[in-house]
């Protein structure tokens, strides 16, 4: 099994991770994926790092075996309720 790692959020902070990850020869971008609500963070996480990018978060919970929480101090507490789950 190859090591997915998925982004919630895909800001300037998941993009450098994301660009350093396969830098090191971690990872491929086919097994990186980012999410963000904002589309323009979308695009430049793809443009940036070639990699798969959502709208929605449970598209990166389901494709990751690994999650890197890369948003805002203010948004942690949204994102880690979203990503809870159900019960």
């Amino acid at each position: 099994m190859s090591l997915k790692i998925g982004f919630l959020g895909a800001g300037k902070m998941a993009t450098a991770l994301a660009r350093g990850f396969i830098h090191a020869g971690l990872v491929t971008p086919d097994n990186l994926m980012g999410s963000d609500p904002y589309e323009a963070a979308r695009v430049a996480l793809g443009k940036e790092a070639g990699v798969k990018t959502t709208a929605f978060n449970p598209d990166v919970l389901k494709f990751a075996s690994v999650i890197v929480l890369a948003v805002k101090p203010d948004q942690v507490n949204d994102v880690l309720a979203e990503a809870r789950p159900p019960g």
